[in-house]
Parts: structure tokens; C-alpha cells; sequence
């Protein structure tokens, strides 16, 4: 928990408690877990930002990135999540 950082309670970690959602930190120092940021950065770079031009205005980047996030989680397969979509796979998984 990384608290002591800020004065107060940062506003992602106020969001994971009033949700009942446990943040697991990446350990320091390990190739493996940037390799996989790295790779979700990478995707999101082509899938998404690569799209995005300077003409976008705050609120169109906001539904631009409200739609890619619905097709990332609720449509798109991940090869990683044996061919399902994240919230399919979750799905899964919960209910086993």
C-alpha cells in the first residue's frame, strides 16, 4: 500500500476500496511484469493512440477511449485468455 506518498488518500486507491478491489503493485525490479506492461503499452499505442489526432478535444478523447476500452474488454479475443475476451474469460473464472 503505498499511502505514505501522498498526504492523503490517492484518488485510484479511495476508487479500488469504496469497490472492493485489491491493487497489486508489479515488484520492483522485474523484467517479466514490464514485458507485459510493455506489451499492453504497445497495443494500446497501435490499437489506439495511433488514431488519435490533435485536433481531438478532451471530451471526444474521452469517448473515443470509452469505446476502445468496451471493445478491449467485451469484444476483442486475447490469445492469453485462450481465445475469450477479458470479460468473458472473468466470467469463467468466477464462476468456477
Amino acid at each position: 500500500y503505498r499511502k505514505h506518498l501522498f498526504e492523503t488518500e490517492h484518488p485510484l486507491d479511495k476508487f479500488c476500496n469504496n469497490k472492493h478491489i485489491k491493487r497489486v503493485y508489479s515488484p520492483v525490479a522485474s523484467p517479466w511484469y514490464n514485458g507485459v506492461v510493455e506489451s499492453t503499452h504497445n497495443r494500446d499505442q497501435k490499437e489506439f493512440y495511433d488514431y488519435c489526432t490533435q485536433e481531438l478535444t478532451l471530451e471526444k478523447a474521452n469517448q473515443k477511449l470509452k469505446r476502445y476500452n468496451n471493445f478491449w474488454n467485451h469484444k476483442r479475443i486475447h490469445s492469453a485468455l485462450n481465445y475469450d475476451t477479458p470479460m468473458l474469460y472473468f466470467k469463467k473464472i468466477r464462476n468456477t
